[in-house]
């Protein structure tokens, strides 16, 4: 076997590592940029504008759900005939992927464009931005049909073990979109200018991708052309079983946006979605952690390592915890200064919805890791029931919370069944793992709560007496000076407890030397200086 593919396949600390590094590296760049780019939007297209554009993403995605579950596939079974050197059947199953995929979404999305006009006005959008807004639509549906199709590039690099490609790719990707919707909404593209920039950037994240692909892989040929019948059957047996899945997650969560806006208009899906964002950046460190995990699971099942699998799913999930605890309560106790400094106006109603779903977020990053391990092993029961269970109580508590509360009544609906079904879910998919509740529970769940609670009960007590003076003029940069002040008291301060609270004294030892200069001798000695 090539020297190349040993060191590829490989699972080591090391390969974990710089796929990490690198998504967090990419989540920086697209947390900087989106904190840039959403104010500009809404400076120049207004809350109706920025509504509207979250809009018509909603509605692609409806489509693109499909995607997500054979993207799954893709990444698994990529892992698993890398692992072998199989390419002729990896072959086989791409190849059939890209022309099922590819047929469903050139008709649905062919319908969706014919009936833009009554679906954009049934949805909240002003009759005055339903002709650009179906213009841009096209063009958004165009990238969908390339992601669905030759898109399939991207989760074979994640089933290669070589996220941090995808990593870069997603910067490059990130910026070349910036770039030009900045540009071009200067310019008075309005709606369009998102439109293009949008696809701009996914044109060259694609071609990209599709050249590592082939150079990591020659004997791969990567075709429609190279699809077969037993190929069809695999990836429809493993990402059609996922399909289920993906359309209650889809009710949960893109239908959710499309009933905002229908109920209350593009305005208030604009101050939802900002809250959305909001609590994005709290799952952007988290997610570093969960996206290798799935293709290490898939290739440790392949090599029957079953005692790895179970450390893996046990240090995972304390590692998210010790990660998101702090970004997401950061984010609660700041929400109203954070959206008054990232948009430049105040919004009370968008800072109580980043309060109540940040919670939900938080048990969702942690479900991340059962779901990557039921999913490594092809198995769907699970997270088909927690979805069951979650789309049937918004089902339930929708109505009564419309009618009592509107939109508030919404949130509070979604707030309590993601936290019922998620807190569920962690309970059954460590059984399925054979991990005791227990222990899996005290040590996964309770005890970074134990460790985080009172520093986090602390900040709650004493931010709203010790606020900064106010000593500028302008009210954003007194903002400014207050939450990086009190923020860089709050990451210190939690790091410290997650990394000596957390971490046994041999984890952090592994992990030092990992962070960035943790090679140099000086940083070992402080390391184990600390630890003694």
């Amino acid at each position: 076997m090539p020297e190349a593919n040993i060191v590829r396949n490989s699972i080591t600390v090391k390969s974990l590592a710089r796929n990490s590094t690198y998504t967090i590296i990419a989540q920086i760049w697209r947390m900087g940029s989106r904190f840039i780019l959403t104010p500009v939007i809404i400076t120049y297209l207004g809350w109706e504008g920025f509504g509207v554009w979250t809009l018509l993403l909603a509605i692609c995605a409806c489509v693109s759900v499909i995607d997500v579950n054979f993207g799954v596939a893709y990444n698994k079974f990529t892992a698993e005939y890398d692992a072998k050197q199989e390419f002729g059947h990896l072959a086989q199953i791409i190849g059939a992927g890209m022309i099922l995929v590819g047929s469903f979404a050139a008709v649905a999305l062919t319908v969706l464009w014919l009936l833009r006009a009554p679906v954009l006005s049934t949805l909240g959008v002003p009759e005055s931005m339903v002709p650009q807004a179906g213009q841009a639509l096209l063009v958004i549906a165009a990238c969908v049909l390339m992601r669905m199709t030759v898109g399939c590039v991207f989760p074979m690099l994640d089933g290669l073990q070589r996220l941090d490609l995808r990593q870069k790719i997603t910067i490059v990707t990130s910026m070349i979109e910036f770039v030009i919707s900045i540009v071009l909404l200067y310019r008075g593209w309005e709606l369009m200018a998102l439109a293009v920039g949008y696809l701009c950037g996914r044109v060259v994240g694609t071609v990209t991708a599709w050249r590592y692909c082939r150079r990591l892989c020659p004997a791969l040929k990567i075709s429609p052309f190279q699809s077969s019948v037993a190929g069809l059957k695999q990836i429809t047996s493993l990402g059609g079983r996922f399909q289920a899945i993906s359309i209650l997650q889809l009710l949960i969560q893109q239908g959710s946006q499309m009933l905002i806006s229908a109920l209350f208009g593009v305005s208030t899906l604009g101050i939802y979605e900002i809250a959305r964002k909001l609590v994005w950046l709290g799952r952007a460190v988290g997610s570093s952690v969960i996206g290798p995990v799935l293709p290490a699971f898939s290739n440790l099942r392949a090599r029957g390592d079953r005692e790895k699998l179970k450390s893996l799913y046990r240090r995972g999930s304390n590692i998210v915890l010790m990660v998101c605890i702090p970004s997401f309560a950061f984010l609660g106790i700041f929400a109203d200064q954070l959206i008054l400094l990232w948009t430049g106006q105040s919004s009370p109603l968008a800072a109580w919805t980043v309060r109540l779903i940040a919670p939900v977020a938080l048990l969702t990053m942690l479900t991340g890791i059962g779901t990557a391990a039921l999913r490594a092993r092809g198995t769907i029961r699970l997270e088909f029931t927690r979805s069951v269970l979650a789309a049937s109580m918004l089902a339930v508590l929708y109505g009564p919370g419309y009618w009592f509360g509107g939109y508030q009544g919404i949130i509070v609906a979604q707030f309590v069944a993601g936290i019922v079904s998620s807190m569920w879910f962690l309970v059954v998919a460590g059984q399925a793992e054979s991990l005791s509740d227990d222990s899996f529970l005290r040590d996964t769940v309770f005890r970074p709560m134990i460790v985080f609670g009172p520093l986090i009960a602390l900040v709650i007590l004493i931010y709203p007496i010790l606020h900064l003076p106010d000593v500028f003029e302008r009210t954003r940069i007194n903002v400014l000076m207050n939450v990086s002040v009190w923020g860089t008291l709050f990451v210190v301060t939690s790091g410290l407890c997650g990394w000596y609270g957390l971490l046994s004294r041999p984890e952090r030892a592994s992990l030092g030397r990992h962070l960035p200069g943790g090679g140099n001798g000086i940083v070992q000695h402080l390391l184990a200086y600390a630890d003694k």
